[in-house]
């Protein structure tokens, strides 16, 4: 290998082409430094700091804050998701009626964008969606549960938005409540039964690739269509799973979110029989639907809280006791539907949506 002579700084050195490993040496009177070592698998590993070219860098916003373009980036990548829904809080009502969990709220969707780097300012404000807020509790008799609130938007400046859960609808005494529907990637959910933008109504989850998933007429999670089952997505937010006042022996989940986030379970209830069933699994990024945070299966036990980008789990009734609260939905999942109660007791409230997130990556 040649060499550069002692006192140079910089240089060219070139190594022969019998050489198969080895080390770019630079001296300095009788000490040397090794800059650039060879291996035998031709890996070339530096030491110090190589100058004149820019490293990758990661920036992660989950409060909303400014992203400043770094100097001789090329190519920017944005990952944006909209925050979850807060779930439905369950009806307070008198025995020997149906008594309805809350209803899971739906989750945000997700978007990415690759930008050449140019094509953005030296900075872009990077806001973070709040997660929605849960169904208030029930201290009234023969009253009918809280509605959550949606989900927020977060975004990259103008650039690209990604849209938040839909509302966990309020139980009543009737045999259901629906779910919150999800966020889709072109708009926020329309109602309970309609998802965001594309949306197309349909048991199909080949339809609901990129819109946000319907909170009913989803599929359990052995692949079988079932009413009562939160509709998935791919991009778009799983559906927050129904509140069931009837006689069904199982709740529905929330449903999944391959890239979004997932819906929020629902919560526990009491039928017009007096059978009391416990609180449904939340959503996760996997399968049909559930796989998430686990319901609550005793009276007037909390639902499990998600991770992230899962839904929370359901909460436990309360027939004589206060029922418990819906698990609140990981970053970007909804939040679960809250336990219903029998007069005399508090139902549960709902648990909250997860906050939007936002991820930066330049090179």
């Amino acid at each position: 290998m040649s060499t550069i002579a002692a006192g140079t700084t910089s240089g060219t050195a070139l190594v022969s082409t019998g050489d198969t490993t080895g080390a770019l040496v630079f001296k300095t009177g009788s000490g040397a430094t090794t800059a650039m070592t060879i291996g035998a698998d031709q890996s070339v590993t530096f030491t110090g700091t190589v100058t004149g070219v820019p490293g990758a860098t990661f920036n992660e916003f989950t409060s909303t804050g400014t992203w400043t373009k770094p100097s001789g980036a090329t190519f920017v990548m944005v990952e944006v998701w909209g925050a979850g829904a807060g779930g439905g809080s369950g009806r307070r009502g008198a025995a020997g009626s149906n008594r309805v969990g809350g209803g899971g709220g739906g989750g945000g969707a997700y978007r990415y964008k690759l930008f050449k780097a140019s094509d953005l300012t030296s900075t872009v404000t990077a806001t973070i969606g709040a997660g929605g807020t849960g169904g208030t509790a029930i201290t009234v008799n023969d009253t009918n549960g809280n509605l959550g609130t949606a989900g927020g938007n977060s975004s990259f400046g103008s650039y690209l938005t990604s849209y938040g859960g839909g509302v966990g609808q309020a139980a009543d005494s009737g045999s259901n409540v629906d779910g919150g529907a999800g966020g889709g990637v072109l708009t926020v959910a329309v109602s309970k039964d309609i998802g965001g933008a594309p949306y197309q109504r349909s048991t199909s989850i080949s339809a609901q690739g990129f819109g946000g998933a319907q909170g009913t007429n989803g599929y359990n999670t052995a692949g079988t269509a079932d009413s009562d089952f939160a509709q998935s997505s791919g991009f778009g937010g799983g559906g927050g799973a129904r509140g069931i006042g009837s006689a069904a022996s199982v709740v529905g989940a929330g449903g999944c979110s391959a890239f979004g986030g997932a819906g929020g379970g629902g919560g526990g209830h009491i039928n017009n029989s007096d059978a009391v069933y416990g609180g449904s699994a939340g959503g996760s990024q996997n399968g049909w639907s559930g796989g998430g945070a686990a319901g609550a299966t005793t009276q007037g036990a909390v639902g499990t809280a998600g991770g992230n980008f899962i839904g929370g789990g359901g909460g436990g009734w309360g027939d004589t006791a206060a029922a418990g609260a819906g698990g609140a939905g990981g970053i970007a999942a909804g939040g679960a539907g809250g336990g219903s109660s029998t007069n005399g007791f508090n139902s549960g409230a709902g648990g909250a949506g997860g906050s939007g997130l936002i991820r930066v990556y330049s090179w």
